[in-house]
């Protein structure tokens, strides 16, 4: 039988909680504020560029095709 009085560890608990509330905190700031916005905003721009360079990277290696080239069809094709 489980002694009830027995002192437990909660840490994992109370670290859990703690990150779930800062996660929640900064989802908080980035959905409900204008400047929060702005950074997604900024964060999305050039998250959006460093993926369009490592693909016409691999398109150009891949194909041959000048890598300039491939990220001015890039441009035209998304936006």
């Amino acid at each position: 039988m489980e002694n009830p009085f027995e002192k437990k560890d909660h840490i994992t608990l109370i670290i859990a909680l703690a990150a779930g509330a800062l996660v929640a905190g900064a989802v908080a700031f980035l959905a409900l504020t204008e400047e929060g916005q702005d950074a997604m905003d900024s964060v999305k721009h050039k998250f959006k560029d460093v993926a369009k360079d490592l693909f016409a990277g691999l398109i150009s290696e891949k194909t041959g095709v000048h890598k300039k080239t491939v990220k001015t069809v890039e441009d035209h094709i998304v936006k």
